[in-house]
């Protein structure tokens, strides 16, 4: 995994970590597609990092949504709920 990726991953972790700590009951999130991705069918290394960062903190996904971003680019949209 690159830095940038683990970058990623760091940043959605601490923001869902001061989320929970904070007490908010829901936790939304936009993951951005990686630049480096093959664009092929398969996993999205990245996506799958940046929600186990956020599901270790206490969160669990209640919705999941894809659409194209200015450019036409994949980007997810989560909502997370506490445990």
């Amino acid at each position: 995994m690159g830095f940038l990726s683990r970058t990623k991953e760091s940043k959605i972790g601490s923001e869902a970590q001061q989320a929970y700590d904070n007490g908010q009951t829901r936790f939304a999130a936009r993951l951005n597609f990686p630049m480096t991705h093959h664009g092929l069918s398969g996993e999205i290394p990245d996506w799958s990092k940046q929600i186990e960062a956020i599901e270790r903190i206490g969160w669990r996904c209640e919705f999941f949504s894809v659409a194209q971003d200015f450019k036409g680019r994949p980007e997810a949209y989560l909502l997370f709920g506490r445990d």
